[in-house]
């Protein structure tokens, strides 16, 4: 029996042409609504986890419309003063990202270097990616490579500000995923991998090193699958004899031995759901498996109703996506589990499944890592302790690049983006908002107590990912209409092309390929002023809902760029800089496009007039005020107002000596963006610059200038 919310989705969808734009599979999980009894996290029976391997956000979805990708509006110039595209050889050329061809499979994307990143002076300037990780570092995917994960985008909710938890390799970031922390742990398990003579990872917990010496070096900390068993919440790791070594539980002490340090009892709970494989997996028919096992035990428990409340998915070798494997074939596993999810209605309807990447191999993504100020000489941080592990060889852990998250859910439904920022911890963030507000759990009994304070500062907990009050009101009319698949001819070997260009993002009419914007807890200001004596003061205030991370560059001068850490509700302010030349640069960039910049001459002249520029947020109304101040001068100062980007004409305002001029600035055709440049009379090289989105705690629209902008 099909239910009523299920046929109108399915007429609605004949209605609007939907068959062609979605593939069935994903048009049958849309037409089933979402669980909706209470309206909130209660609402949630599951929680599925697959992590897949090594690909960075640009490489996979940086021309897919209405996300922060190849036509980011406000993206960082590189030390040299080129744009962050123009990646610098070791021979003065650069490279720009160029097209892999997913079909050329046995030939493309060759991984590249993905250790810990060593030195962050090296990184500093996100200069080095084709100097570290060669010109492959620069491809990437498109529509036509990666359809099916692209349709998915379209039809729920996609995170395009999900960072690795560390600028390095697989093993520290699923430390993180799986606990919270790495605990300073940045190299390999070395003899915890069990890997058959044929190179194949062996799930087989039989063929364990358990060694004294071996399992006295394993990590000994507590993961987040032990806080579950401790609180009678149902968990299951599905996985084959060939899981690519990625169920990182099997490392763990507790899921390899018994107190007394011998072999881990098969009747344990860890064993039992950790380390079992699927029924039918051996070493017999592990070479070359499709993920038949697994998938099949997943869709058993889903048809049975046994699924768990959490799982976690270690694909096989060939489907994890790590180079060289096919992209398309974690594609076909990603649509199998969620086509056994499907199948069983009354289950997908309160099930998330969440899709995300441990690390970016090598590849380039365009976003700068925010950090954790170690010393007063790197910034600031509200925080009395960033905690103890955001520190290695003196160097900041993370966080680490942007990598692909996909919320696919019957309450993330809509072709949405999130733009929170967000890390590996906050899948566990999200566990426990679950478990405390939605199935009421003790939070001091659940919470995963590895996480550190700067963590769970910055990064969220996913629930902005979500609409848990009207789930089953957004319906796919909403979604850009992009094109179609079309087989890519040609099998090009993946270098970069004797003429480069700039890549261009999706585009979908009057709006540019604009999606529907999840509301996001920020409300954030920094303002600044030039106080003289060679100095210019920042101050950062946070009036939102959580905490924010800043990254300010100065062209001006070498030893940046400085980060800073604000927690909701508090500030910074008095943060000064000194300049030995004659003029001030500093440009601030925060969460989802917020950038401020100020320029101008250091002197300043007796008698002149004294611009400065102030800006305030009127939530209500979806408006930002500017205040031309000329409080301190001593002649009338001329100010000019440009829209660097949404069509408001330019304006010109006289502010007479010792006063200001508030000016407000309606934002309703831009969906609450806004990009203005201020500019003065009274000192040709004084500007300011300030860009962003005033967050009404309503979901919005992405940046309209995004599908636009074309590398600008």
């Amino acid at each position: 029996m099909i239910s009523n919310g299920r046929r109108k989705f399915l007429s609605f969808a004949a209605a609007a042409g939907a068959t062609s734009m979605f593939p069935d599979l994903i048009r049958e999980a849309l037409a089933v609504q979402a669980n909706n009894a209470t309206g909130t996290l209660a609402d949630v029976g599951h929680v599925v986890i697959l992590m897949q391997e090594n690909r960075s956000f640009d490489h996979y979805f940086g021309s897919l419309a209405g996300v922060r990708g190849f036509d980011d509006p406000r993206a960082i110039d590189l030390p040299n003063g080129q744009p962050v595209w123009y990646q610098p050889d070791s021979a003065g050329h650069y490279v720009l990202p160029f097209h892999f061809d997913a079909q050329n499979t046995s030939a493309l994307s060759i991984g590249t270097d993905h250790t810990w990143k060593g030195s962050q002076a090296t990184w500093q300037g996100w200069d080095a990616w084709v100097k570290k990780k060669t010109p492959q570092t620069m491809g990437y995917f498109n529509r036509g490579d990666l359809p099916f994960y692209y349709a998915l985008a379209d039809a729920f909710t996609i995170c395009d500000a999900y960072h690795c938890s560390v600028f390095g390799a697989t093993d520290p970031n699923r430390m993180y995923s799986l606990s919270g922390s790495n605990q300073g742990w940045m190299g390999d398990m070395g003899s915890l991998y069990n890997i058959s003579a044929s190179g194949y990872y062996n799930a087989d917990p039989a063929n364990d090193n358990i060694s004294a010496t071996v399992t006295a070096g394993a990590p000994n900390w507590r993961t987040y699958a032990e806080v579950l068993e401790a609180n009678d919440v149902s968990w299951k790791v599905y996985q084959e004899w060939d899981n690519y070594g990625d169920n990182y539980l099997a490392y763990f002490k507790n899921f390899r031995v018994n107190a007394d340090g011998s072999r881990l009892s098969p009747s344990s709970p860890l064993y039992q759901k950790g380390r079992v494989m699927a029924p039918g997996s051996s070493a017999a028919n592990a070479p070359g498996t499709k993920g038949d096992w697994l998938v099949a035990a997943f869709a058993d428990d889903v048809k049975n109703n046994r699924l768990p409340q959490v799982s976690w998915i270690s694909t096989p070798n060939d489907y994890t996506e790590h180079s060289p494997n096919s992209p398309n074939a974690g594609e076909n596993i990603t649509a199998r589990l969620l086509a056994a999810l499907v199948a069983n209605p009354a289950v997908w309807s309160k099930t998330v499944f969440l899709l995300m990447y441990d690390e970016n191999d090598g590849f380039f993504d365009h976003v700068p890592s925010d950090m954790a100020p170690l010393t007063p000489a790197m910034g600031r941080t509200t925080l009395e302790h960033i905690g103890a592990f955001e520190t290695y060889q003196n160097e900041p852990v993370g966080l680490g690049p942007r990598v692909p998250m996909l919320v696919i859910s019957p309450w993330s439904k809509g072709g949405k983006v999130c733009s929170q920022l967000f890390d590996h911890t906050s899948k566990t963030r999200f566990l426990e908002e679950w478990l405390v507000n939605g199935l009421g759990k003790d939070r001091a009994s659940i919470e995963c107590g590895l996480i550190s304070p700067w963590r769970r500062a910055v990064c969220g907990d996913l629930t902005a990912a979500f609409d848990f009050r009207t789930p089953n009101s957004d319906w796919p009319a909403s979604v850009p209409k992009t094109a179609a698949y079309q087989k890519v001819s040609g099998k090009p070997h993946p270098t970069p092309p004797a003429v480069q260009s700039l890549p261009l993002q999706e585009t979908s009419g009057a709006d540019s390929g604009a999606r529907v914007a999840c509301a996001l807890p920020y409300q954030l200001q920094v303002q600044g002023s030039n106080v003289g004596d060679q100095q210019f003061e920042l101050n950062f205030a946070n009036e939102g809902r959580a905490g924010a991370a800043f990254i300010v560059y100065s062209k001006a001068r070498s030893d940046g760029p400085w980060y800073y850490t604000v927690e909701a509700d508090k500030s910074i302010t008095g943060e000064r800089w000194s300049w030995s030349g004659t003029h001030y640069e500093l440009s601030v960039h925060g969460p989802n496009g917020f950038l401020r910049q100020f320029r101008g001459a250091i002197a300043q002249t007796a008698g002149a007039a004294r611009p400065e520029l102030q800006t305030s947020y009127q939530i209500a109304n979806n408006r930002i005020s500017l205040t031309l101040s000329n409080l301190a001068g001593q002649q009338a100062c001329n100010f000019t107002i440009v829209d660097n980007a949404y069509g408001a004409a330019p304006a010109s305002y006289s502010v007479p000596a010792g006063q200001t001029k508030v000016i407000d600035c309606g934002l309703e055709a831009s969906f609450g963006w806004y990009d203005f440049s201020v500019s003065s009379s009274a000192d040709p090289q004084w500007l300011r610059r300030v860009a962003g989105h005033v967050e009404t705690g309503s979901f919005s629209r992405t940046d309209p200038q995004i599908g636009r902008n074309r590398g600008k």
